[in-house]
């Protein structure tokens, strides 16, 4: 009894501990499983609550995932006037005209080229591009306008709608990446 009692005393002292351990790791997991989910639904309401007003239709208000959509379809015709436009431009390679058109013909489709947020947009093209190049794009994309009205350009940005989108999306991603007890998978 002397030396058999203290050795059940350590082995239950040491699963208690174990214990104790495992259930910290489990409370850990569900912390962030509770938090991680709020984040995704807030993140799905986030995308429930956008609208859009198209600007190709008289009345037509776009809500939710199908402003996606139309986004995709501007950025389509975004692509299609810009990559023309830098390709003109002698001092970019052709290897980066493919890369370079989509950040380009991104960066209109986030801030437009109403008059209001021209001046942003143009403050970040001129550090890349020719003035030429700037102006050739800026008013090749003013000339669409909308078919409700003729005053207003067709490409009119997103940075209020998309913004706040990818500030959130960005914070959930951090708050994943965060989370030290998670391991990586590799395949």
């Amino acid at each position: 009894g002397g030396l058999v009692g203290p050795i059940f005393s350590l082995a239950g002292f040491m699963l208690l501990y174990e214990t104790l351990i495992t259930q910290r790791n489990t409370f850990r997991i569900q912390q962030f499983e509770s938090k991680f989910f709020e984040v995704v639904r807030y993140n799905r309401e986030n995308v429930n609550n956008m609208e859009h007003k198209v600007p190709s239709a008289d009345d037509r208000i776009l809500k939710g995932g199908a402003v996606f959509i139309e986004l995709k379809k501007q950025m389509e015709e975004l692509l299609s006037i810009v990559k023309p436009i830098l390709s003109t431009d002698s001092k970019l390679q052709s290897n980066n005209i493919e890369r370079e058109t989509i950040n380009v013909a991104y960066l209109i489709c986030l801030y437009g080229v109403a008059k209001n947020a021209i001046s942003s947009l143009k403050a970040i093209l001129f550090k890349r591009y020719s003035t030429e190049v700037v102006n050739d794009l800026i008013d090749e994309c003013r000339k669409k306008k909308t078919s409700y009205d003729k005053n207003i350009v067709y490409f009119g940005g997103h940075q209020s709608r998309l913004g706040h989108y990818f500030r959130h999306l960005f914070q959930t991603v951090s708050f994943v990446d965060s989370a030290k007890f998670l391991t990586n998978y590799h395949n």
